[in-house]
This record gives structure tokens, sequence and C-alpha cells, in this order.
């Protein structure tokens, strides 16, 4: 657990100020069988993470993009449910499935808000009324996924190292 802002404190544990930046850390808990569920933090990427993502769960991550790509994938099987995309060099958004081992057609309405090296808070919201996914952008509509595999498969977010991660967790 960290107190404070940064990076600092996680993994290692202390109490610590610098550059004006006080942490509190306690280290360890995290990278033993980490559950979505409890909250994970300060996330090393790449990433797979078990999460029971259903149509009364919320999954939230709070990442900072750091790379030109940067990509988080909701799982099920083998399949890619949702491929969530940040493309800074094309400053868009792409959204995708990857169904049987074919990727879908790409959608990237919804514009680009993102810029590298600042903090967001993504949360990925179940819509069982019409099989999709919401996607909030600190706490505001960004965009939807139509789902085209079935909500209940998903159970794996995988986050790639375009970012760093501070917090993943899942609640209702």
């Amino acid at each position: 657990m960290s107190i404070g802002q940064g990076f600092g404190g996680g993994f290692g544990g202390g109490i610590g100020q610098g550059a004006g930046i006080q942490y509190f850390g306690i280290g360890g808990g995290n990278e033993i069988n980490p559950t979505v569920e409890r909250g994970v933090y300060n996330v090393r990427t790449p990433t797979s993470l078990p999460v029971r993502f259903s149509q009364s769960k919320v999954l939230r991550l709070v990442v900072v993009p750091v790379n030109d790509w940067c990509t988080i994938n909701l799982r099920g099987g083998g399949d890619i449910a949702l491929h969530f995309n940040l493309r800074f060099a094309e400053r868009s958004t792409v959204r995708n499935a990857k169904i049987n081992g074919n990727w879908g057609g790409e959608e990237r309405d919804g514009g680009f808000p993102f810029e590298r090296d600042q903090i967001y808070t993504l949360e990925f919201i179940p819509q069982s009324h019409n099989d999709s996914v919401a996607v909030f952008l600190n706490g505001q509509h960004f965009t939807d996924f139509r789902l085209r595999t079935r909500l209940y498969e998903i159970d794996t977010v995988e986050i790639e190292d375009g970012f760093k991660v501070h917090s993943v967790q899942a609640f209702s």
C-alpha cells in the first residue's frame, strides 16, 4: 500500500520524502496470490490478472500511459473480448476483439483525450442489456464497445507494458 503520490514505496516499504513527495509503503502483499476483487497495487507490466467480470462488476484501473502503444485486454478463454489500445502516434483509441484467432473490425470513435505521463482512471462497466462494455475515463463516459463474445466468459484482465499501473480493482 502506498499513501501519497508517485510510485515510490509500494514494494520496498519505509517512510520517506523526496522532491516534495511523501510516501509510506508496506512491501509485499500484492505479489502473492493477487486478487483484483481486493485490489492490486503498483502492478508490474506486462501482467495478466484473474477477474470475475460480470454484469454486477466494475473494473477500475488507475494507470499512466508511458509508451506509444498502451494496451488493456479483457480476455475469456483464448479470445480477447475487448482490446483497448491507445496509439499516441495516430492520436487514436482503438477497440477491437480477437475471436477464434481472428481480429474483427476496429472501432476508433470517441476522440483521443490522452496525454503520455498523465494519470487516468479507466472504468470498464458491463452492460448486460446489450452485451457491451461502457468505458469511463476519469468518471466521464468515454465510449461503448459491443462485445462479440459473451460477457460472462471474461475472466482475465491483461495489461501490456505501455502503462505504469497504480491499481486494478473489481467491485460491485
